[in-house]
C-alpha cells in the first residue's frame, strides 16, 4: 500500500482528504507534507505511517502468502525516518500479524527450558518498539520460568502472549536456555 492507502487503513485520513492532497502530488509535494500543510495530519506523524508502511513491506515478505511488490524510485525513505526500522520491530510485527498462531502456541506450552536474555551483549542492545502489553511480559523473562509459567501470569490472552514470545524468541530478545 502507498502512505495515503495505510493512513486510510489505519482510520487516520478519509478517502476524500486523501483524494484531496491528492491533487497537489503532481506538483512535485509528498502526500505526508501535504496532509501536514493542509492542517489533516500533524508533521510528527508522518514519521509513524513510514514505519507502518515500511513494517507492512517486511511482513508481506515474511508472512505467507506474500504479496506482489512494487517501488518507486522517488525518494530515499531514510529522509522520513529519525530512527532507522531495526529487524526486531520487523520480526515483533510480523509476529503480531501471523494467520495461525496454533503450533507455536503448542511448542511454547510444552517447552520445558527457561527463558531469559541472550549471552552475547550485542543481542542484548537490540532496538525494539514494544507495545505496553507485550513489554509486560518481557518483564517477566527472568531466566527461572519457562514460557507456560509465563502464560500462567500474563494478563494478555494465550494467543497474545504466545505471539509476544514468539516475536522477542524471533528477534533474538529472549532466548531459551539449553538444547531443543
Amino acid at each position: 500500500d502507498r502512505l495515503g492507502e495505510v493512513m486510510m487503513r489505519h482510520g487516520r485520513i478519509t478517502n476524500q482528504q486523501f483524494l484531496d492532497a491528492s491533487h497537489f502530488i503532481k506538483s512535485g509535494w509528498k502526500l505526508g507534507e501535504i496532509l501536514a500543510e493542509l492542517n489533516v495530519i500533524g508533521e510528527e506523524e508522518i514519521e509513524a505511517f513510514v514505519r507502518l508502511q515500511l513494517l507492512d513491506v517486511a511482513c508481506t515478505q515474511l508472512i505467507p502468502p506474500p504479496k506482489r511488490l512494487a517501488f518507486s524510485p522517488l525518494s530515499h525513505v531514510g529522509a522520513f525516518l529519525e530512527a532507522p526500522l531495526s529487524v526486531a520491530d520487523i520480526l515483533m510485527e510480523a509476529a503480531r500479524r501471523t494467520p495461525k498462531i496454533d503450533k507455536v502456541l503448542g511448542r511454547l506450552r510444552k517447552d520445558e527450558r527457561k527463558l531469559g536474555f541472550p549471552k552475547d551483549p550485542l543481542k542484548r542492545f537490540q532496538d525494539v518498539t514494544l507495545q505496553p502489553d507485550e513489554a509486560f511480559v518481557l518483564s517477566r523473562i527472568d531466566g527461572i520460568q519457562a514460557a507456560h509459567d509465563i502464560f500462567a501470569v500474563s494478563p494478555l490472552s494465550e494467543e497474545r502472549t504466545a505471539r509476544t514470545l514468539y516475536g522477542l524468541l524471533s528477534a533474538g530478545v529472549i532466548e531459551p536456555e539449553g538444547e531443543a
